[in-house]
């Protein structure tokens, strides 16, 4: 069952809003991302990092349609998710 953060969190990238993500892997020019917003569901997925040349994992970053557009600090991934919830 889906919690309502994450409800709000699926129906805003719904609307195509970049949303912060955290990197867990990294391979073949994408990584798996996972939010920390949606921990009781599996809520990870493929996403390409061109933009983001120097990309790490454990780096939170923004997605918007399955690109990583910028990355961000971890504190502001946190604020961000505060905001959504």
């Amino acid at each position: 069952m889906l919690t309502v953060g994450c409800r709000r969190l699926l129906a805003i990238s719904l609307m195509c809003l970049a949303l912060p993500y955290q990197v867990k892997s990294i391979k073949n020019n994408q990584a798996l991302v996972f939010c920390p917003a949606c921990q009781t569901v599996v809520q990870a997925k493929p996403v390409i990092f061109d933009l983001v040349p120097d990309l790490k994992i454990g780096d939170y970053v923004l997605v918007q349609n399955n690109r990583a557009v910028k990355q961000i600090p971890a504190e502001e991934a946190g604020e961000i998710f505060k905001l959504l919830a």
